[in-house]
């Protein structure tokens, strides 16, 4: 990237996409940031950097663009495929009452005393 330059954020987009009309409409002001939410899904149901994974990258960003969109009651189908993966990939317990397993795409194994 260049100086000034940044990249695209899936989270920074939701939360500009749920910005209500400021001439008192009922749709959002932004609504080229939804269709980006929309256009931008990753095939596992999760937002996020394509590239690269971190979990705390995508938990975050698919967090944002599910609330984003079922604000809007919009992309109803994408918003079920964004919650299904945040409820299935992270489905952990703490390392005190045992141990955590990441499923999914989000494949790693904690072990019990909460180490990678």
């Amino acid at each position: 990237m260049e100086d000034g330059e940044t990249s695209v954020s899936g989270y920074d987009t939701a939360w500009v996409g749920m910005v209500k009309d400021v001439n008192g409409g009922n749709g959002p002001q932004f609504p080229s940031c939804l269709e980006w939410i929309a256009n931008n899904q990753l095939p596992d149901g999760s937002w996020g950097y394509a590239p690269l994974f971190l979990a705390y990258d995508r938990l975050l960003n698919t967090l944002a663009c599910v609330v984003a969109l079922t604000a809007w009651d919009l992309h109803t189908q994408k918003c079920h495929k964004g919650y299904h993966e945040l409820g299935s990939c992270m489905l952990c317990t703490t390392p005190l009452s045992g141990p955590c397993y990441i499923k999914g795409a989000w494949q790693a194994h904690v072990r019990e005393d909460g180490e990678l």
